[in-house]
């Protein structure tokens, strides 16, 4: 029964966690510090049931987090990609395009030429 009991809580913090994440990944702070804070617990056992439980470090989820967003305004929209880096949370470009091409093989700008819908190449073209 007290193992269930610490079961639930323990998926309880992690829904918590999460929510947290998505609704902050776009704030350049986010940190495990402001998880820990807002969730009431320790850094170390937020490091702890990220692993165990979401399978990812921190960084690693909210990264994934913040290129799959990059990866879908590129592709959805013609916002310039200045506007959609710092609209999911990083403030420098230059870093952010080397960190998008090491994860990604390609530059902000190529993958947009390659996978974007015609409103994101201009509104002339279709």
């Amino acid at each position: 029964m007290v193992e269930k009991m610490k079961e639930t809580r323990h998926e309880e913090l992690v829904e918590r966690m999460i929510t947290y994440v998505h609704k902050s990944y776009r704030n350049p702070g986010l940190s495990l510090d402001l998880v820990a804070d807002e969730c009431g617990v320790s850094v170390s056992h937020i490091v702890k049931l990220f692993r165990e439980q979401v399978g990812a470090t921190f960084i690693d989820y909210v990264t994934k987090m913040r290129m799959k967003e990059v990866k879908r305004l590129l592709t959805e929209t013609a916002e310039p990609i200045k506007n959609i880096v710092q609209h999911c949370g990083y403030i420098d470009l230059p870093n952010y395009v080397r960190k998008f091409k090491a994860y990604e093989g390609i530059t902000p700008g190529q993958y947009r030429k390659l996978y974007g819908k015609s409103v994101a190449n201009g509104p002339d073209r279709k």
